[in-house]
């Protein structure tokens, strides 16, 4: 029960916070979160996609996880950034859908 949990959980938030970016108006501490949240969320993917041997999606989670990597940010205009978010919120919550029909949970 409680992995069924965990991985309904881990790509909600990611999606929800990407999709909120799209709003103006967020403090940068907003968006200093989301470059955590959403970096640890692609690494953990990542990690997990490869164990699955899903070797393109754990590529793209790692390209996922650099982008948004709160260490180094790569600074980028403001528009560039909202279409980056919700081509990320999207692929965050079709991942999320596929993995739950494909596992059964």
């Amino acid at each position: 029960m409680r992995e069924r949990t965990d991985k309904h959980f881990l790509f909600v938030i990611p999606a929800i916070m990407l999709f909120g970016a799209l709003a103006d108006g967020w403090p940068y501490g907003y968006f200093q979160i989301l470059r955590w949240v959403t970096c640890a969320s692609a690494v953990f993917y990542m990690f997990r996609s490869y164990e699955k041997e899903q070797s393109i999606t754990a590529y793209v989670f790692g390209g996922i996880a650099i982008l948004f990597n709160p260490l180094l940010p790569i600074h980028l205009t403001r528009d560039i950034w909202k279409i980056i978010d919700g081509v990320t919120a999207i692929f965050f919550i079709g991942y999320g859908v596929f993995y739950c029909r494909t596992r059964g949970g």
